[in-house]
């Protein structure tokens, strides 16, 4: 951008007072027309002797303004560059960020059509069975028994190990011992548990409830015979 101005300082006065009225105009004229086209003018009065100090001047002026225009044009591209770059940072993280979401949303679709998987499609997959674990032995050949009663033993032996009296094998089939020969079925659990609550290291008939229903009839919760017991037992 070619500069429209011309700066005439104060520091010029004194030179300048020297001339008469037509020189000081022949002079600022000059001036004018140089700084606007570059076209020296032809002086022929006093006026002459001070023109080299305003046209050093001039130009002088006009390299400055030259420099600033173009330290202001690079900052404002440099400005432009920026604010693109930013904008290509936003569109990038915010589509980073639709891709997560839309992978989140896949995996969650995903967690629930496994979720509402029937059984009859996929089977539910059964515990981890430990090596040696008799608990786990009792419980699969006990048909009566479920995932519940081997969770309730294994809360019991847990029980045991913490209070740093754990089971060895010959204890855990004195457990199983007790729990076939001493309690109906219905309450294996509920004896289990009852120890672990309490802090007892044994078994015991869990105590009345006031709210407790009425006892299952014998049919549906048969006394296991001497053979039954023996047979259970041994078994493991």
């Amino acid at each position: 951008m070619a500069q429209k101005f011309l700066c005439v300082y104060h520091d010029q006065i004194p030179a300048w007072e020297a001339l008469t009225d037509s020189e000081r105009g022949r002079l600022l004229m000059s001036a004018l027309r140089y700084s606007a086209t570059g076209a020296p003018p032809e002086l022929s009065g006093n006026e002459r002797y001070q023109w080299p100090l305003i046209r050093a001047q001039i130009d002088r002026d006009k390299a400055s303004y030259a420099d600033k225009v173009e330290k202001c044009s690079k900052a404002g591209r440099t400005s432009v560059n920026r604010r693109q770059q930013t904008l290509t940072d936003v569109n990038g993280r915010q589509q980073t960020l639709t891709n997560t979401i839309q992978e989140e949303d896949n995996t969650i679709q995903d967690n629930t059509r496994q979720y509402n998987t029937s059984p009859s499609e996929e089977p539910a997959a059964k515990p981890p069975k430990r090596k040696g674990d008799l608990f786990a032995d009792f419980v699969e050949q006990n048909a009566d028994s479920d995932q519940e009663l081997l969770n309730a033993l294994r809360d019991f032996e847990a029980f045991r190990t913490k209070v740093k009296r754990p089971l060895t094998d010959e204890a855990k089939k004195r457990i199983l011992h007790r729990l076939v020969a001493e309690f109906p079925a219905h309450e294996w659990i509920s004896v289990l548990n009852q120890s672990v609550d309490k802090g007892w290291l044994d078994l015991y008939p869990p105590k009345a409830d006031a709210k407790k229903p009425s006892a299952i009839p014998h049919d549906q919760n048969p006394v296991p015979s001497p053979e039954r017991i023996r047979d259970l037992v041994n078994s493991i």
